[in-house]
Parts: structure tokens; sequence; C-alpha cells
């Protein structure tokens, strides 16, 4: 499937989900939260119980692409970069049938690379960054840091405050990239070799649950920066001239 032929499928999908890409997410893993929570209470086969949770990495994995095609959509679409801040793309060609199809279509730069790359592993975000906008954003999130509020119910309702570290996130790479291996073995080969506990389940879940939520608002901020940047230097042209 070419990226326009993907882009228009893509298209589709939305409504079948929500618009807003964190939600998305967590809409994804409702079902199949619930699903292995039952199974978990019933089925007491461990090798029952190894296969279900790596089922349920399947949809953890599907998630996390989900969210990061939606937001590098809408945010290129949202902070309308300009011709000057796309020059570092240099290995996305269209022919001439493509550009007819692009514009008969109304198709947007976000709608375009949120297409042309698959968001399997933690690392095309940094590639998308890398090749479409210029900047790299490990080196950008290992700097950052942020304060988030997190609530626990039990008893009774605990609301804390916690300093999130960039590094901290960083590091916690390795985990959702050990998601996305097991999500493989589980869907091309048969992927025993991996004997998923609840804790690996929940490891995986706060790691890309984090890398969403702190890696999301660091890219946003760089993308809205470049796009400042970008108007602020055509206009400086404009009055040159």
């Amino acid at each position: 499937m070419n990226p326009i032929e993907k882009a228009l499928k893509l298209r589709k999908s939305i409504p079948l989900k929500s618009k807003e890409p964190y939600w998305a997410f967590q809409n994804r893993l409702i079902k199949p939260n619930r699903i292995l929570s039952e199974i978990e209470k019933i089925i007491k086969n461990k090798s029952l119980l190894y296969e279900a949770r790596r089922q349920y990495i399947i949809s953890l994995c599907a998630a996390f692409e989900i969210f990061w095609r939606d937001y590098v959509k809408i945010t290129l679409n949202k902070y309308k970069l300009t011709e000057k801040s796309l020059e570092n793309i240099k290995n996305i060609k269209f022919t001439f049938k493509d550009i007819h199809n692009i514009l008969g279509y109304k198709l947007t730069i976000g709608e375009l690379i949120a297409s042309i790359y698959t968001f399997q592993d933690p690392d095309i975000i940094n590639q998308v960054a890398n090749e479409v906008m210029g900047f790299d954003f490990y080196k950008i999130l290992s700097k950052t840091k942020y304060q988030i509020t997190i609530e626990i119910v039990k008893e009774k309702s605990i609301i804390s405050d916690k300093t999130v570290d960039g590094k901290e996130i960083l590091e916690n790479i390795k985990c959702i990239k050990k998601c996305f291996l097991i999500r493989h073995e589980a869907v091309h080969d048969t992927g025993n070799r991996f004997r998923v506990t609840r804790k690996n389940i929940a490891a995986m879940h706060n790691a890309m649950h984090l890398f969403i939520l702190i890696g999301g608002l660091c890219w946003e901020s760089e993308v809205e920066k470049l796009s400042k940047s970008s108007n602020i230097s055509l206009q400086r042209t404009a009055l040159a001239s």
C-alpha cells in the first residue's frame, strides 16, 4: 500500500476511535484489559496465561502505534509548518500521479508523513524528528523535566506530584522495545520463549504511558518552536524585500 492509499485509509478510520490521540490510546486498551483481567481470575494453566498476556501485548503495541501516528499527523497540521521548516525532507519523493492524487484528495502534510512511517518502535519518532523536522528528539527529551500529578484511588484518593526526568523515560525505551519484540514473535512465530508476567505487562504499560505523555509534550513543544521560528524567518524575508 503506497503512502497515499494508506493516508486515505487512515482518514476513514478516524471515526472508529477517539479523535484525541491520548484517549485513543486509553480506549484501545479497555476491552483487552478487561478480557485479560477475567482470564487471570479463571485460568490457572500457566501456558494459557502466558499466551493471553502475549495477546494483550499485541493490543498494547497497537495502541502505542495508533497514538504516535495520529499525534504526529495532528501536530504537523496544527502548527501549519511552512516549506522552509520541511526542507530537511530529502528521502521522500512523489510522482506526478501522486501529486495529482494529493491535491485531489486534499491530503495534508501531517497525513502524508504519518502514512509514510510505521510507528512500531520508539526510535521511529526520533527518526521522524531528524528526517522531517531536523531536530534530535531523544537529545531534547534527555534534557527535559516535567512535573506531573498522580492520583491513586484505593480506599481513598491520594494525589501527589512527581517530577519525571527525560533520562528516566529514555532508559525505559528498552522496555518498550521488548514489548514490540514479544509482539513480533507472537504475531509471526509461536513466541513461546517469552513467559510474560503481570509485572512485565505493568512495566511495559507504564513505560509506554510515560513515553507518550511526556514525549508527546516534548514533541509538540519542539514542533511549535520550529513553526514559530520559520514564520519569523519568512516575515523578515518579506520585510527585507
